[in-house]
Order: C-alpha cells, then structure tokens, then sequence
C-alpha cells in the first residue's frame, strides 16, 4: 500500500508516515477499502492510494513537528476585539466609560476601522432615551428639526442635543416604542435609530477609540455596565451603521457586541426577513442582535437565549451582550475566537486580549480564557 502515496509523488518523509500509521493500525480500514475496490474494479486503486497519501502525509507532519511560521503578528491583531464591563455592587455611577474606553484603546490594534460602546446608565425618571443616525449628507440640522416634529406627535420631548452624527432624544415613553421608531426613520433612508433604551445609549463612528473619545467624551460616562467594540471590516462596508455595537431594533436596552463569523447568516436572514423584520446591513453580526430579540420576546430570559445560540447559531463567535440589568457572554462550541473572563466581588470583565485587562486593571486581576461552549450572565 506505500505505493500509493510514492506513485502521487509522496516524499521520503510521508513513506516514513504511511509506515507508521501501518505499524499503529490506523489505515487498516483504508487497507481493507482498498482490496474491496480491488475486488469490485479490477484492481484500480486510485482513490484508495489517494487516501492513504493524505493520512500518511499527516502522520509525516507529526514526525517533523511544527513547520516554521511566517511572522503573523500583524495579521494576527487586525481582527475585531470586544470588552466588555459589570459593577457587581450595584453602584449607579461606577466607571463604565473610562474602563470599556481603555480597554477598547489597548485592541485598537486589531480593528481600526471603527469603534463603538454601548453604555448603561441607571436613571430614577424612566424616560426613553435614543440615539439617531441623522444621515442626510450636509441636512443635519433640517433631518434633526423634521424628526423632533414627528415624534412630538406620538411623546414629549424632555430634552433634545445633537452630536457629530447623532440625534439624541429623551422621551417620555410612547405606548409603542416601535412605532416611534418607524416614524422617526420614515424621514429618510438613511436615517436611522442607533439605539432605544431607558439606561442603554450606543454611539460608535468609523476611526480609533480615540477618535470616539474626542467626539463623545465616553470617558465621563458613568453607570452599571457597558460593552464595546473595535472593528475590522472583512465582508462589508466600513460605515456607521455596519460598526458594532447593533441594537436588537424593537427591544429597548439590547445590545450586543461579537467578533467572528455567522456562518448561517444569510439562511436566518431570509428567515427573518419573511416576518417583517428589517435589516439594516449586510454585517453578519447584526442577526445575533436580532436572534436574541426575538428569543427574549417569546419570553426566554437572556440565560436561555444565549444556550439557545450555541445550537442555531453556526460559525466562529465570541459575543456580548447587554440588557437593561445584565450582561452576559457566549462562546462557540469550537472555541474558535478567543474570550477572556476575569471576576472579583465588585466587578466581572470580559475582552478579546489579556492586554486590555492589563490596560484598565492592575496586575493581580486574575484572568482566564472561556472555554468551548460557555455561557454566563452577571445581573443586578
């Protein structure tokens, strides 16, 4: 049977191999294939001798340890990190912007196409807060005055700012929050609710942490927890809308932030798409978002959700997530992407790299990386 893999060209090294798996009994059943095929095809062998080339080749990889590796480092960082922070305490004004804020600025290095947070802040008015995406290419100011004056016919307004790209608006709760919604982006196509919540606020932009930091001062924001997100795009356009983190559009105080790849994307899309829902981008982390929404309206806590997602969700993802009251992390049962998890009796953390731990912790902060399958949810 070595002549398979010597006829397909196989080295000195794979002959060692094939002889090796013989010796341990590993290519019997490929043996015994072969004399069936023997017998049914009047001795052609050809996938036979293939298949015992491919497993001799492997065997001859082991015996030769590691290969000598290309300098990766660079290509290694440029993907998505993800951090996320929870005051266990129950302190309303821990510091939730500055800590998500450094920890974003230590794996700037692997996304530098984009930045966001999502923080939670604890108000005693309950009013509903939102983020608009204004859109309008130079129009701000007129898209910001005609969706003050839709939206003053479903709530009141308490307060009305704007900031770079942003709308933000705080409402006294309308009985529909989706229809405020649909009203609000009824202006115009790109106009869009960034987030709803009455603690969650989302902003992010294209360009470095730092850059979000200059534009919304996140730094001085304080509250219960918060989850952000650096970006590097590897399917679709670099913009607002396609940054993280994505609110689940019609379920107020959900946020998610994920790195990896949702290999079932387009099929759950379609899915989705049947029931009326929106998408709005071609970014397969947004379905996470509206996975998790639509769990958690058939009444699932966020607990079950999350196990939910580790069977309808197929791919490589480390995601966090975000509610009113909790977060909470999820990781794929190959463990593909990596997730780090640190916990103490004031505060759990959660981040893509040790270096961002490092970054807004001192040292004796003891971390550790989530294993295969794990899900956790910390709440007040």
């Amino acid at each position: 049977w070595v002549r398979g893999p010597s006829g397909l060209g196989a080295s000195r090294a794979e002959e060692k191999g094939a002889s090796c798996l013989a010796r341990a009994g590993v290519l019997e059943p490929y043996v015994e294939h072969g004399k069936q095929a023997q017998r049914s095809h009047g001795g052609h062998t050809a996938c036979f001798d293939r298949r015992v080339a491919r497993h001799a080749g492997w065997a001859a990889r082991l015996l030769a340890g590691p290969r000598p590796r290309a300098n990766l480092a660079g290509a290694a960082n440029r993907m998505c990190g993800i951090a996320g922070y929870f005051d266990k305490s129950g302190d309303a004004e821990a510091p939730v912007g500055a800590t998500v804020l450094n920890m974003l600025r230590a794996l700037g290095c692997r996304g530098p196409d984009s930045a966001g947070v999502a923080l939670y802040q604890v108000r005693s008015d309950g009013d509903l807060v939102l983020q608009v995406k204004l859109g309008g290419n130079g129009r701000s100011r007129e898209r910001a005055e005609e969706i003050v004056g839709k939206v003053s016919v479903l709530s009141r307004a308490r307060s009305v700012s704007t900031t770079g790209s942003y709308l933000r608006l705080t409402l006294e709760e309308p009985a529909d929050p989706d229809a405020l919604g649909a009203t609000i982006e009824s202006v115009g196509p790109d106009v869009e609710v960034v987030s709803m919540g009455r603690r969650l606020e989302i902003v992010k932009q294209v360009g470095s942490p730092d850059r979000l930091e200059e534009t919304f001062r996140i730094s001085a924001v304080r509250g219960s927890h918060g989850i952000g997100h650096t970006r590097m795009s590897t399917e679709s356009k670099v913009d607002l809308s396609h940054s993280q983190p994505f609110w689940a559009h019609g379920c107020p105080d959900l946020a998610i932030v994920h790195n990896g790849h949702i290999t079932n994307y387009h099929r759950l899309r379609r899915r989705y798409e049947q029931k009326g829902t929106r998408f709005y981008t071609e970014n397969d982390s947004e379905i996470i978002a509206v996975y998790l929404a639509d769990e958690m309206r058939r009444r699932n806590s966020l607990e079950e959700a999350l196990a939910a997602a580790l069977v309808d969700l197929d791919g490589s993802f480390s995601c966090l997530v975000g509610t009113k009251d909790a977060m909470g992390y999820v990781k794929d049962p190959f463990a593909h992407k990596p997730l780090l998890v640190a916990e103490t009796e004031q505060f759990a953390v959660a981040g893509t790299e040790e270096v961002a731990f490092r970054a807004a912790f001192d040292d004796s902060l003891e971390v550790r990386e989530a294993g295969a399958r794990e899900f956790r949810v910390w709440r007040n």
